[in-house]
């Protein structure tokens, strides 16, 4: 996914405060839709942005996912974390429409 072909809005630029991120679980493995300086404030070790796309990665690798996707293209990231839940059992993955 380039830059060029996301429609940048106020709808895509919306971050869950960290002390909701926080009442789900203490940590999460990864974050398929964030920024650099999110996953440093929120602790997630593993992360996608917009440049590496984490629509494109594979979410399996990971336990617990944390995801409040741009709300532009969250059916694109609701259906890859169904697939994720379908392919891993039911693994642990929380998407924030905060």
């Amino acid at each position: 996914m380039s830059k060029g072909a996301i429609n940048f809005s106020s709808d895509n630029e919306y971050y869950t405060p960290k002390q909701i991120v926080k009442m789900f679980s203490e940590g999460f493995e990864y974050d398929p839709a964030t920024t650099p300086g999110k996953a440093e404030d929120l602790g997630i070790p593993n992360y996608d942005t917009i440049e590496t796309d984490g629509l494109k990665a594979d979410w399996t690798r990971y336990k617990s996912i944390w995801c409040n996707p741009p709300f532009t293209i969250k059916h694109e990231f609701l259906k890859k974390a169904q697939d994720y839940y379908d392919r891993t059992g039911g693994g642990c993955i929380y998407a924030s429409a905060y």
